[in-house]
């Protein structure tokens, strides 16, 4: 039989685990199911990260637009799921060839470097088995924590393009501009 999602009532997907006191806290990938989990978490974003994630100020309204939109049944959403949805992955294909665009939030709680590594592992390992060579975030100048995470896992940060990047297994480095 299939462990349950904490909290959830349902089995999860593939995932990555990530040890975290007193419960593990599971990275998986967000479900048409987890609609709910993912609008709920992204409404209780500070104005202040609201601006850093969507690159301007959100309404409520624009949030649920938002998650409507996403397609949730291919896997292109990931999350960090214990009682609650604790910090959030939306992957997209970049305007650029082969690249992946991850577009991070996480909560202000302690353990959100952990939980922010653990998502972005799982991003970079899901763009891998897709076939692209590149994990890109865009971010404003005012976005330090995204970048730092990319950083801690091999990632570059290019100012001029206002965006860090991970290469994938297999993606030549430097890259090519």
């Amino acid at each position: 039989m299939d462990a349950v999602a904490p909290g959830l009532g349902h089995p999860p997907v593939p995932s990555f685990w990530l040890r975290r006191e007193p419960v593990p806290a599971l990275v998986r990938r967000l479900a048409p199911r987890d609609r709910p989990l993912l609008e709920a978490h992204l409404r209780a974003l500070p104005p202040a990260r609201r601006v850093e994630r969507f690159g301007r100020a959100v309404t409520d309204e624009g949030i649920a637009r938002h998650c409507a939109t996403l397609d949730l049944a291919r896997g292109m959403v990931l999350g960090v799921v214990d009682e609650r949805l604790r910090g959030v992955a939306e992957l997209a294909p970049d305007a650029m060839p082969g690249r992946l665009e991850v577009a991070l939030t996480l909560d202000e709680e302690p353990g959100w470097e952990a939980r922010g590594l653990a998502l972005l592992s799982a991003a970079a390992e899901r763009g891998r088995a897709l076939g692209f060579a590149v994990l890109v975030a865009h971010v404003g100048q005012e976005e330090t924590r995204v970048p730092a995470l990319l950083r801690d896992l091999g990632g570059r940060t290019l100012p001029a393009f206002g965006e860090t990047i991970l290469p994938l297994a297999g993606a030549p480095w430097p890259l090519p501009l």
